[in-house]
Order: C-alpha cells, then sequence, then structure tokens
C-alpha cells in the first residue's frame, strides 16, 4: 500500500489538483465543485467562473460552505473546459430545502463503498446521500 504522502504527491503531481494535505486532513480535492469556501469569490478559482453554465455559488449548510453552481441538466455539471478535473461523476439536482439545483459530485452507482469514496473525493466529512429536495440524486455532502 502507497503510503497517502506519497500518493498525494503522485496525484498532485500528475494532475495539478486543487490542494493535498497532511496527516492531520488527508482530504484531496481533486475537483473544485466541493472545495471549503467562505464566498463564492473563492470558488472555481482555476477558470473564469463567469464561464460556467449557471452561478458560482459557496453553498453554507449549517457549517463551513463548499463550492458549487447552479445548473438546471446533468450536462450543464463540467461543461466547461477546465471545470472538472477528473472524469468524476457530477450530477445537477436539488439540495435539502433550497431553491434551485446544484452541480454536486455523484456517489450514484459507485463501486465499492460509497462512504469511503465521498471522503476520499469529495472531503472527509461528507458522506453519501440523497440530496434532498424535490428530485433527490445519491450525492457527497455535509
Amino acid at each position: 500500500m502507497i503510503d497517502r504522502r506519497i500518493g498525494c504527491a503522485l496525484f498532485l503531481a500528475m494532475t495539478s489538483v486543487l490542494s493535498c494535505s497532511n496527516d492531520e486532513n488527508p482530504t484531496v480535492y481533486v475537483e473544485q465543485a466541493g472545495v471549503p469556501c467562505q464566498s463564492a469569490a473563492q470558488c472555481y478559482p482555476l477558470i473564469d467562473a463567469a464561464s460556467l453554465i449557471g452561478t458560482a455559488t459557496c453553498m453554507i449548510p449549517p457549517s463551513d460552505g463548499y463550492c458549487t453552481h447552479t445548473c438546471t441538466q446533468d450536462s450543464d455539471c463540467c461543461a466547461v473546459p477546465g471545470e472538472c478535473r477528473t472524469g468524476l461523476s457530477q450530477v445537477c439536482t436539488t439540495y435539502t430545502s433550497t431553491t434551485g439545483k446544484y452541480c454536486m459530485l455523484s456517489c450514484e452507482g459507485d463501486a465499492g463503498d460509497p462512504q469511503a469514496y465521498c471522503h476520499l473525493y469529495a472531503h472527509q466529512s461528507f458522506v453519501c446521500a440523497a440530496s434532498g429536495g424535490g428530485d433527490p440524486r445519491k450525492v457527497c455532502k455535509p
């Protein structure tokens, strides 16, 4: 098994991800959606956020926020070159009691452990659960 620090360094070298972490915070943010934020201005720094199909948003649940953007259909997610860094699936879905739909990392049909998937690819505190709202999907969420 590869030491997490070595694996993280290799992953960074290969993909130029947004963040890699230390032993206290093993989260690797491989996508721009799901990155922690305090405001929308912090979201999608690798592209011009105005080019997104939808509006960049710092979704603030009960605690820290995370980056996403509004959408109307799944194809709006990852539609702009550079928006998504990997082939990880994102879906356009409602989120709890908010209005509108947002792009979120999908854990629908993930082979293996969906909770471990969300911990690895979204955030160590995220879980795979129904997005909520009127059109629930299985997504990685806080």
